[in-house]
């Protein structure tokens, strides 16, 4: 009898401190699990129209992602791109200045929103009998 208590007594310790352990390292590691943002990547095309000013020499344009630097096309001529983007929102704003020879560059365009439900299922076949 002492034997068959003293087996369920070290199986019930083992599994509690197990549970323990468990719960200590999810509590330690909690902050990493939950900050973990999804995030897909997507090539955008951005189309924009601008008028130069005639005091200035226009070499290219600058694209922010959220205020962040994300590409600069260096063809003055331009008015189309193409960029690789990380999105890691539903709704993501951009904004565009316009970058000059004598380094000034232009104030930001107002905000574009820009939508993507992130990444989406795909049809590969459908087949009919």
């Amino acid at each position: 009898m002492e034997m068959l208590i003293g087996g369920i007594m070290k199986k019930l310790v083992t599994k509690g401190w197990l549970w323990i352990l468990v719960m200590l390292l999810t509590a330690f590691f909690w902050p990493e699990i939950s900050s973990a943002t999804p995030s897909w990547n997507r090539s955008i095309t951005v189309e924009w129209s601008y008028d130069t000013p005639s005091d200035l020499s226009l070499t290219g344009f600058k694209l922010y992602q959220e205020g962040q630097p994300t590409c600069e096309w260096s063809v003055p001529i331009a008015r189309i791109g193409t960029c690789d983007v990380v999105l890691t929102a539903k709704i993501t704003r951009y904004t565009l200045s316009a970058l000059f020879s004598d380094g000034q560059e232009s104030p930001q365009s107002d905000p574009y929103l820009f939508i993507d439900w992130g990444p989406k299922p795909r049809i590969t076949n459908i087949t009919a009998k």
